[in-house]
């Protein structure tokens, strides 16, 4: 088993489209296959698993408008759960969002941010992947 701390996602979002328009910052990698088209791959192939701690969200406003900012979490099979309603992100401001939740393969965070003025806000996702390998058993 493999513990990597790292920058999940970096994200920069400059234009609005909507409210129902949300930006993917982070998906965790879904394990290897264990087959190539038809091919079955050999006994001794490994599959990585990867899970992930969510440590936090720091969010930067670099416009001359407050920043709204919402995000969730899609599960991969498709559920949607809101990690935090609505939060306003001050001008020149910055914000950090301490999360502290796993994410299993194929889960992944979105986010959403709109503003009345310009938008232009920066954001970035801390977190440690943790790897392990599996072969057949």
């Amino acid at each position: 088993m493999a513990d990597r701390w790292k920058i999940l996602g970096q994200l920069q979002v400059t234009v609005f489209v909507d409210l129902n328009t949300y930006y993917d910052l982070y998906e965790v990698p879904l394990p290897a296959s264990k087959s190539i088209g038809d091919v079955e791959v050999s006994p001794k192939a490994t599959s990585i698993l990867t899970r992930t701690l969510v440590t936090s969200l720091v969010a930067c406003n670099r416009s001359a408008a407050v920043q709204s900012l919402r995000s969730k979490l899609v599960a991969a099979n498709g559920d949607e759960t809101q990690l935090h309603g609505l939060s306003n992100v001050p001008v020149g401001g910055t914000d950090i969002f301490n999360l502290g939740f796993v994410l299993s393969p194929g889960d992944k965070i979105e986010v959403l941010s709109f503003s009345f003025g310009a938008v232009d806000l920066h954001l970035t996702m801390f977190g440690v992947e943790t790897t392990s390998s599996s072969g057949p058993n």
